[in-house]
């Protein structure tokens, strides 16, 4: 009788969506992913090996951007396209580096899960991680943005507190 009951409970996660068969949930998830992959614009994606003539290898692709404007544009578009005029590519370094010894000073290292690199669209901002020199990790680029009064919160620039009084 608990095989039955157990099976029952697999059938109702299959029908939800849930659980290890995945189901119609799992698929629409496949679709969506796919085409939000074709609504990104068009960029011929490179990757390289680490070692010249090597074969590439690894699970991440690596980029380093020693230009802040190149940084900046990824965080405003939300992609990483190349700049204008170019050959309309982007060239990554496949490997399993930490980043360690691509972060000099001057540079930003960016890495992307190897899976999520398409040939002949933009990566998306969303999947990019950044090297972070001070803790050793890499960490999600961050969309960025400016700062307002209201959203700092610290109370300096709060409206209402002086109407009405003479300064």
């Amino acid at each position: 009788m608990t095989k039955d009951k157990s099976k029952k409970g697999l059938d109702e996660q299959l029908l939800e969506g849930g659980g290890g068969g995945g189901g119609f949930g799992s698929l629409m998830g496949k679709i969506k992913d796919k085409a939000e992959i074709f609504m990104r614009p068009k960029v011929e994606n490179s990757i390289y090996a680490e070692m010249p003539g090597g074969k590439p290898s690894g699970k991440y692709a690596q980029r380093v951007v020693s230009r802040p404007e190149e940084l900046e544009a990824i965080k405003e578009s939300g992609y990483m396209l190349p700049k204008e005029g170019g050959k309309q590519k982007k060239y990554f370094t496949q490997t399993d580096d930490t980043g360690t010894k691509n972060a000099f000073e001057n540079n930003s290292v960016l890495r992307v899960p190897i899976e999520k690199v398409p040939s002949n669209r933009a990566v998306s901002r969303k999947d990019v991680e950044m090297y972070n020199r001070d803790s050793g990790e890499f960490e999600p680029l961050k969309k960025g943005g400016k700062v307002t009064a209201s959203s700092r919160g610290d109370g300096v620039a709060q409206r209402g507190k002086t109407r009405g009084k003479l300064v």
